[in-house]
C-alpha cells in the first residue's frame, strides 16, 4: 500500500493482519526499520536462522513503513530473506510505504536487491494506493501541507 502520510495504510494493513487472526490464520506487525534491526543485529551475532523464523512462521507479516527511517548498509539483504522465503512458502506479506517503488533502492542501500524484492512481492502482490486528505489532519481546515 502507498502514498502519503496520514491516508490510513497501517490502519488497513492492521484490519486486514486482525481479520486474518479471526479466521484462525496467525499475523505479525513490524515497522520495516524494526525487521531490519532486528535481523542485522541477530545477523551480526550469528543467530540471524533464529531470528528470521520469527518472520516466516505466521501466515500474515505486516511490513510497515518501508522508506521512513534510514537503515544501516544490510537492509536490502536482510529484507530479501525474508521477502523471498515468505514468497517460496506462500506466505502473505503486507508492505506500506510513501516510497515509490523506485525509490525502495535509495531507502534500502542496493538497487539490485530492492528491485528483487519488488519483483517477487509484485509476482503475486497488488499495489493499493489511497488517496485524499490525511485521516490525521483533516479537522484542520485552511493548512495545505501537501505536496
Amino acid at each position: 500500500m502507498t502514498h502519503s502520510s496520514g491516508r490510513g495504510k497501517t490502519h488497513l494493513a492492521t484490519a486486514i493482519a486482525y481479520r486474518a487472526i479471526q479466521n484462525g490464520f496467525d499475523a505479525r506487525f513490524a515497522t520495516a526499520a524494526a525487521l531490519i534491526d532486528d535481523l542485522s543485529r541477530a545477523s551480526r551475532e550469528g543467530r540471524f536462522r533464529d531470528a528470521l523464523k520469527a518472520y516466516l512462521q505466521p501466515a500474515v507479516l505486516v511490513c510497515d513503513e518501508v522508506g521512513y527511517l534510514s537503515y544501516g548498509p544490510d537492509a536490502a539483504n536482510v529484507l530479501y530473506h525474508v521477502v523471498n522465503a515468505r514468497c517460496v512458502q506462500r506466505r502473505g506479506i503486507l508492505f506500506t510505504t510513501n516510497k515509490p517503488l523506485k525509490d525502495w533502492g535509495a531507502a534500502l542501500h542496493d538497487y539490485d536487491l530492492a528491485e528483487a524484492i519488488i519483483d517477487r512481492v509484485l509476482e503475486r502482490g497488488r499495489i493499493v494506493t489511497l488517496e485524499g486528505p490525511s485521516m490525521r489532519t483533516r479537522h484542520l481546515e485552511g493548512i495545505d501541507y501537501e505536496r
